[in-house]
């Protein structure tokens, strides 16, 4: 399944197979980060995988050899950065099974 951003139930692990995420025009890095359980309001943002860049104009996808695995209750999502103010379009998306 591929999202940018998601919820793992209680008793569900999700598994981090991929990210994927890149712009029109301008250079940035894609993240993907998770708060823990969205009842706690005090859970820190904490990012995993890594932070990948992706060129101008370009993309970045990478395959992770081991999946990350994400114990539920968590919220889970994609963050794109663009290194410049302008008028690029960032998008991104990951790829994960759960059960």
């Amino acid at each position: 399944m591929c999202s940018s951003d998601l919820y793992v139930p209680a008793g569900v692990t999700c598994y981090l197979l991929n990210v994927h995420g890149g712009s029109t025009a301008v250079a940035g890095a894609i993240t993907v980060n998770r708060s823990g359980n969205p009842l706690t309001v005090t859970a820190p943002q904490v990012g995993i995988g890594g932070t990948f860049t992706y060129i101008s104009g370009g993309s970045e996808d990478h395959n992770y050899r081991v999946p990350i695995s994400i114990p539920g209750p968590d919220f889970v999502w994609l963050v794109t950065r663009p290194n410049a103010a302008t008028a690029s379009t960032s998008y991104g998306t990951f790829e994960y099974v759960q059960f």
